[in-house]
């Protein structure tokens, strides 16, 4: 019998929501899209084409059909291949975001 340890470590419960997401890494020039797979107020499960290294600070824009754009500053936390020219990052977004994006989750 398989014994499943698994413990979360998140202090925030991620909700699963799927929204189109903007970023853009000015230091190392690379923009593109993608869309999340999870999201709290304390970060984002984003996947995307484009490889965005860990430790990487990043702008980002979740789109929301029902209102404006949200603009958002994170961290790349880690970074994970899941299929060919596929990636999973894990973003936290800066402290200064939060009310704001609670705001944002509370209406989508």
């Amino acid at each position: 019998m398989e014994v499943n340890d698994f413990k979360e470590k998140r202090e925030t419960i991620r909700r699963k929501v799927l929204l189109d997401i903007r970023f853009l890494d000015k230091e190392r020039d690379i923009q593109g899209n993608g869309f999340s797979c999870d999201i709290s107020p304390k970060g984002i499960g984003l996947f995307t084409r484009q490889y965005l290294a860990p430790h990487s600070s990043i702008e980002i824009w979740i789109e929301n059909p029902s209102q404006k754009s949200l603009h958002l500053k994170g961290n790349v936390v880690w970074s994970k291949a899941i299929d060919f020219s596929i990636y999973r990052i894990g973003i936290e977004l800066e402290a200064s975001d939060l009310k704001t994006l609670n705001e944002f989750l509370e209406t989508t």
